[in-house]
């Protein structure tokens, strides 16, 4: 019996993935509070991969952090910040037991799961057409899964500004394609914000592109 996973199309049998009867977890987080979101309590002898999943359009951004107590006598913690909007998402590789935590800027409802560390996580680039015909805002909401970095093609003046999760604008500017096409290529996406455009003149187009 098999399943596949999406993104990178690898097949495995459900026996391989020895972690997955005790190793995932959806859970819906109380906001500002830190929550165990599960106890991975076994000595894998393997690498493994976690991957954690905003599942909601109303999630916020979560802070997550993973406890590690390895198989070499070591111990350290691994902190990451998802997105939200149901499109926000980490893989994270380590090895040996760790327990999860998790706090949400939001009523996020979040999933968790383990398998055996794959040879491959890349992820291929997201990329929206977007014609807004008046002179507005639009939102891009979160970063999408693992794509903090962001380029924008357009051939007029825009705003670009971005959002934190409580919506408060964190960061303006107006950008001229003319001037700034480095700044264009190298956006960062922060996961606790959303991205925002502003048109400069009627039925502006523009590309937007999110990768890795």
């Amino acid at each position: 019996m098999f399943f596949q996973i999406s993104e990178n199309k690898l097949k495995m049998t459900i026996e391989q993935n020895r972690f997955q009867n005790y190793a995932t977890r959806q859970i819906r987080l109380v906001t500002g509070v830190k929550s165990k979101v599960l106890n991975f309590d076994v000595d894998t002898g393997v690498s493994w991969q976690a991957y954690i999943f905003s599942n909601e359009t109303t999630d916020k951004s979560t802070f997550v952090q993973f406890e590690l107590s390895g198989s070499f006598g070591t111990t350290g913690i691994i902190e990451t910040r998802i997105g939200g909007g149901s499109v926000g998402g980490d893989v994270l590789t380590g090895t040996g037991p760790c327990k999860v935590f998790a706090t949400g800027e939001g009523n996020n409802l979040i999933s968790v799961w383990f398998t055996p560390e794959q040879t491959t996580n890349t992820l291929p680039p997201k990329s929206q057409f977007i014609d807004l015909p008046l002179i507005i805002f639009h939102s891009l909401g979160y970063p999408p899964f693992r794509r903090n970095l962001v380029s924008i093609r357009t051939t007029n003046i825009f705003d670009l500004r971005f959002i934190d999760d409580t919506g408060t604008l964190v960061y303006n500017e107006i950008i001229d394609p003319a001037i700034d096409r480095t700044f264009m290529n190298r956006i960062y996406h922060p996961s606790n914000t959303t991205m925002e455009i502003g048109s400069s003149v009627l039925a502006q187009k523009f590309t937007v592109t999110h990768y890795n």
